[in-house]
Parts: C-alpha cells; sequence; structure tokens
C-alpha cells in the first residue's frame, strides 16, 4: 500500500512541477475523461464527493488467486472473461491464463484493512478535492480514490502469481497507466492489449513493457503519439477474431450491397452519454442526408443499416420508432434494417462496401481485408501516411459519391 501510494504523490508532483515522466503521463490519464460518469455530472463539483465517498462504501472482498502458476489477465468487468481469455488462448495457445476483473477487485480485506486505508489515504483525499476545484472536467476525478485501492489490491493479487506476467485491457481506464506503472514497479512484466479502435483521441497515454496491437492501422498511430510508451511491440488481430476465422480467411464477393453502420449518436444524446467533445449524431446525420442524396440517383445499390447495440435496446419495444428515424434521414433512398441483432462483425459478407462515422467493425473488416469507409471523421484523427485498398478516409459528399461509384460501377 506505501508504495502505491508514494507512486501517487510522485505523480501528483511531476504533474504539477510538469516534469516529463512515466508518473505524470499516470496522473493525467487518472484525471482524464472517463466513461463512468454521465455526461450531466462531469463538471459537478459533487461528483469529486461522490467518488471518494463511494471508496468508504466498498465491501470486504476475498483477495487470493484460484492458480499460482497462470499469467493475470485484467479487464473491467467480469462479463468480458470469456472474450478475453478466447483470445489470448486463440493468440498465445500455451500459456496458462487466469481472469480478474475491477468488478471483483474494488474492496477491502477486512474491516481493519478499511480503517487503516481510509485513514492512511486522507491526504490523498485532500489532494483529489483540491484537484477537483482546480479541474472543471470531474469525470476521471471521480474514481481516482477506488482506482488507488484497486491498483494497491491487484499489485498483491500480481505478487502472488508465481509467472510475473500481466495482461490489461480496456487501456481507454482513467487507471490503465497508472496500474501499469505500479505492477511494473513489482517486477512484473506487463503486457497492453489496444482493441482495434484507433488510438488517437481516446487512448494517447499508455506506458507498458509490451503493446500489443490490435489492427495494422494502429502501427501507423503509434509513430505519431508519443505519449505512448513501451519496450516491445507486438500485432495480434482484432479481439473478436478467434470467433470466425472462417470468415476472416473467405475472400469478399461483389453484391449491390451498401452497408451503413450506425454508432448510434442520436441516442447517446439522449442517454447523456459521454461524446468527449465529439457531436457524433450531427456527423451521422450528415452522413444520411449525404446518403439520401447519392442513392436517390443509384437505385440499383442496396443500403442496409445496421443499428447500434444501443438504437436496439433502447427501441426494444418499437422497432417503428427506430424505422421512422431512418425514414425521415432517408425519405428518398430505399433502405433495408437489419434488426437480427448479429454483431457487424458476424455479417462482412453482407454488404461488399460498409461506411461509418467511426466503429469497431471497419477495423475489423480491414483485417479481413472489407472494403469499408470512414466517413467526416478525418482531421486530425489518422495518420496521414497511412493508406490501404480496404480503408478509405471520406471527408466530403463528392468523395463519398466517387466512392460508391466506384465501388459498384467500375
Amino acid at each position: 500500500m506505501l508504495r502505491v501510494f508514494l507512486n501517487f504523490f510522485s505523480a501528483f508532483l511531476h504533474y504539477c512541477f510538469d516534469i516529463r515522466s512515466n508518473l505524470r503521463l499516470a496522473f493525467l490519464k487518472l484525471i482524464g475523461t472517463s466513461f463512468n460518469v454521465p455526461e450531466k455530472f462531469r463538471y459537478h463539483l459533487k461528483t469529486v464527493f461522490s467518488g471518494i465517498l463511494s471508496a468508504y462504501a466498498l465491501p470486504a472482498i476475498n483477495m487470493s488467486l484460484p492458480s499460482k502458476d497462470a499469467t493475470l489477465v485484467y479487464d473491467l468487468s467480469m462479463n468480458s472473461k470469456q472474450d478475453r481469455l478466447g483470445y489470448l488462448k486463440d493468440q498465445f495457445p500455451k500459456e496458462n491464463f487466469v481472469y480478474i476483473s475491477a468488478d471483483t477487485c474494488k474492496g477491502y480485506k477486512s474491516a481493519t484493512d478499511k480503517c487503516l486505508f481510509l485513514f492512511a489515504s486522507l491526504p490523498i483525499q485532500l489532494i483529489i478535492i483540491l484537484t477537483g476545484l482546480v479541474k472543471k472536467e470531474r469525470s476521471g476525478i471521480n474514481s481516482i480514490l477506488t482506482n488507488i485501492l484497486l491498483t494497491r489490491n491487484l499489485v498483491a493479487l500480481a505478487k502472488q502469481s508465481d509467472s510475473h506476467k500481466f495482461i490489461i485491457f480496456s487501456v481507454y481506464d482513467t487507471n490503465s497507466a497508472f496500474l501499469s506503472i505500479n505492477i511494473r514497479k513489482s517486477g512484473i512484466e506487463v503486457t497492453t492489449v489496444t482493441s482495434e479502435v484507433p488510438l488517437y483521441k481516446w487512448n494517447t497515454i499508455l506506458v507498458t513493457d509490451i503493446l500489443h496491437l490490435c489492427s495494422e492501422y494502429q502501427i501507423e498511430e503509434v509513430k505519431h503519439l508519443p505519449n505512448i510508451i513501451y519496450k516491445k511491440l507486438e500485432t495480434g488481430a482484432p479481439e473478436k477474431y478467434f470467433e470466425i476465422k472462417d470468415l476472416y480467411k473467405k475472400t469478399a464477393l461483389l453484391n449491390n450491397k451498401l452497408g451503413f453502420i450506425s454508432t448510434g449518436g442520436w441516442v447517446r444524446k439522449r442517454l447523456g452519454h459521454i461524446d468527449q467533445g465529439i457531436d457524433i449524431e450531427a456527423f451521422e446525420k450528415n452522413i444520411l442526408k449525404d446518403l439520401n442524396t447519392i442513392l436517390s440517383k443509384t437505385k440499383h445499390v442496396e443500403l442496409i443499416i445496421y443499428p447500434h447495440p444501443r438504437e436496439l435496446r433502447y427501441f426494444s419495444d418499437s422497432q417503428e420508432e427506430l424505422k421512422a428515424f431512418y425514414e425521415k434521414m432517408l425519405p428518398d433512398a430505399d433502405f433495408t434494417i437489419n434488426f437480427s441483432g448479429m454483431s457487424t462483425g458476424k455479417l462482412f459478407d453482407e454488404c461488399y462496401l460498409a461506411i461509418c462515422f467511426m466503429t469497431t467493425t471497419i477495423f475489423e473488416r480491414l483485417h479481413a481485408k472489407r472494403k469499408s469507409a470512414i466517413v467526416y471523421f478525418k482531421e486530425n484523427i489518422f495518420p496521414v501516411n497511412f493508406s490501404s485498398e480496404y480503408l478509405h478516409f471520406i471527408s466530403t459528399e463528392q468523395e463519398l459519391d466517387q466512392l460508391i461509384q466506384n465501388t459498384y460501377l467500375s
């Protein structure tokens, strides 16, 4: 516990005095934007105090490992266990893994441990409050005290293992860099798995021993992101690759179907989802408006809408409202909506070209050599020297029109 506390104090001082170090990066990540706090509470001071109080309410937990000879695999939720272990067993079939998660490791060893931790962390709680008074965006600050407790617990678990290896998923979590630094300082090798989404904007701070990339696109990104610190780089595959290997290996067949993969921007806005300064709803409505214009004169192209899971859940009782939204956006275009609920990653061959504002599926399609495009989300996001015949970056309606014409008429 003492070492984790000292690392936090050092990180705070490095941040205050702008000392260039991994600890400073970890503190920047800790106070960054968190997806755990709804949009409407991100700027409230009470968010800081509620975060501290939530650490006081955490229960007693079991702090033992079921197996000490396995590599520890960490993610935020137990719900991700099968996906994470499935991916790792596919990539590293000879290794043995034990899965642990944040939702089962947040707590105290005993009532005595709880009193000791909360008393010893009073100076840290003061720092958290002072930081919250200075910084306007408080979503990350909300979870700092809990993250310190969680880090202490995970370091203790990592020390119980004889493998001296630790794998971290959910790199977007504000605690990922601080956790990695503390695990590494315990003499344990840390591998950070990126997932296939772009690193820019969401995951620009990473500190690890081994950086395991899930997309070839990220190889170019890393060259442009100075705050991604690692000793060794390795490239794997999209996280769901193990589920549909055969589909990845198939050759794409040309058809007249065009897919629009929704990010559900309009539903996200209704639910107060954190957009990190990006108006997803406006971008996606602009895409649909231009698609309507293009497809009104390109009748032989069949448009399929793939709703985001948030849209399907939000309108689970009535598909008609969802249909009405897209009918309003596409009054002059013929389209169908895929209500199957199947992952778009399993529907690669349903449409020859897929477009989106931004979605994980596009980078899965890139790995599977399926033609795709990211539309109207290019500026200051993507390395200019990345190019692929399977992934296009579209900036204007004219470029989108040309891509569709070249795809289906050439």
